[in-house]
């Protein structure tokens, strides 16, 4: 287990605030702390989504766990990190940083290899990753190429972890229209191929803090040790893909105003039926 040393800074992207870090093998890595958004679940999400990424031989991030001791949170100066690094004590989600790495835009996206992004969209399609979008690609061009990230909106292990079934809702697939990886007429069936290949093989592992925090979230042990089972039975439905891509096909590709509108409406519709926020 690896713990962090020095907080080398905060990375403010987006909605949470990861931090660099140097380890305890000296090596630097992006953690992502569990005391932000919804904790460790979006930890163990991503986790599984690297770990069957990698098993797919597909070109994503590798997960690191690192643990934040107490006391940590003195290197901070802002009084905002110091309290987000206290809610996080403990074993926290991570990948390597990658000194020089050049985030993925539009302009290099088009010279990815047609296979390799056909399968990186058929992967967030089946994992309901609804958060990849042209302004969060969520990948990047290191030295070893092209590595993506950040599949903590993986809808389908939510839904699995919980122990539901996956729901195909609309906007779901509305919103993974926007994937910037999506192309027309794909076809499916060789990536089914390779989700049922790895269906009922090595067990997937999280670390066993997270299995403790998850098992007081569900509110049964048992709940944590079927994820496995789940996931395999999750993996035995590939052939969602197909019915998936014929719906895709039928959904416009919505514009910047089109997603404010549809706010602005859903808004005012909650307003009507429920008065004022």
């Amino acid at each position: 287990m690896l713990t962090a040393l020095s907080l080398q800074r905060e990375l403010r992207t987006g909605s949470s605030l990861p931090l660099l870090v140097e380890a305890s093998d000296r090596h630097v890595y992006v953690v992502k702390p569990h005391g932000s958004g919804d904790g460790v679940v979006a930890s163990i999400v991503e986790w599984i989504a690297l770990e069957l990424g990698a098993r797919l031989d597909l070109p994503v991030a590798k997960p690191y766990a690192i643990r934040l001791n107490p006391g940590f949170e003195t290197q901070a100066k802002d009084p905002e990190v110091r309290e987000l690094i206290e809610r996080s004590h403990g074993v926290n989600f991570a990948t390597a940083w990658i000194g020089g790495a050049k985030p993925l835009d539009s302009e290099t996206l088009d010279d990815l290899d047609p296979e390799v992004r056909s399968s990186l969209f058929l992967f967030d399609l089946f994992l309901l990753n609804i958060d990849r979008h042209a302004n969060n690609l969520n990948a990047v061009f290191g030295p070893r190429g092209l590595l993506c990230m950040d599949f903590a909106s993986s809808v389908s292990i939510r839904q699995c972890l919980m122990g539901r079934r996956a729901e195909e809702r609309a906007d779901y697939l509305r919103q993974l229209r926007r994937n910037p990886f999506f192309q027309a007429q794909i076809d499916p069936e060789p990536f089914i191929e390779r989700l049922r290949s790895v269906a009922g093989g090595m067990p997937f592992t999280i670390p066993s803090e997270w299995e403790e925090s998850l098992a007081g979230a569900l509110g049964s042990k048992l709940q944590v040790d079927g994820l496995g089972q789940r996931m395999w039975a999750l993996l035995d439905q590939a052939q969602v893909l197909r019915s998936r891509l014929r719906v895709l096909e039928g959904i416009p590709l919505e514009t910047d105003a089109d997603r404010r509108q549809r706010a602005d409406e859903n808004k005012a519709e909650f307003i009507r039926r429920f008065g004022p926020l």
